[in-house]
Formats: structure tokens, C-alpha cells, sequence
């Protein structure tokens, strides 16, 4: 039964945490790009 709930904990927690750390990676990129872009200018 513990290892079961572990399972699930892992099917489902696994991709969402990936999901968030992308999310956040994804953010700073694209504040980096508007920060080049307004030197630019």
C-alpha cells in the first residue's frame, strides 16, 4: 500500500515539478531577452 502511494506521488508529482522548473527557466530567458533588446534600443 506504501509503495503504491509512493508510485503515484512520483506519476504525478515528477511532471509537474518539471513542468514549474521549465516554467521558471522559460520566464528568466525571456527577461533576459527584453533586458538585450532594451540596450539595444
Amino acid at each position: 500500500m506504501q509503495m503504491r502511494t509512493f508510485s503515484r506521488v512520483l506519476i504525478f508529482g515528477v511532471p509537474t515539478i518539471l513542468l514549474i522548473m521549465n516554467t521558471v527557466w522559460f520566464a528568466k530567458i525571456l527577461r533576459g531577452l527584453k533586458k538585450t533588446l532594451t540596450k539595444r534600443e
